[in-house]
């Protein structure tokens, strides 16, 4: 992987990711895309974002917690306090033990 200086990048929040892809016949396909879905310049939509959270939580087993949880954390911007957040996270143990 090839570090890209700063003062090279154009636009921060269009940071292009590359990647090289040898195939079977030795040929080196070399591609960079630039905004790729879920940064900073081209977000996933709040459904995007939900399917997202809720697939990578899904050993959780509990839809109801995992629902809960997400929208717990899309107010943690707004929070004064996040004893709730916590709380809610506490239960994760048992429910892991179940």
């Amino acid at each position: 992987m090839k570090e890209i200086p700063d003062k090279e990048i154009k636009n921060p929040l269009a940071i292009p990711v590359r990647t090289e892809i040898l195939l079977e016949d030795n040929k080196i396909l070399d591609i960079e895309i630039t905004n790729i879905k879920g940064s900073i310049a081209n977000p996933l939509s709040r459904q995007q974002l939900e399917d997202k959270f809720m697939d990578c939580t899904s050993f959780i087993g509990s839809e109801s917690i995992q629902r809960n949880c997400f929208e717990w954390v899309l107010k943690i911007p707004d929070l004064s306090d996040i004893k709730h957040l916590t709380q809610i996270l506490e239960e994760f143990p048992t429910v892991l033990n179940q």
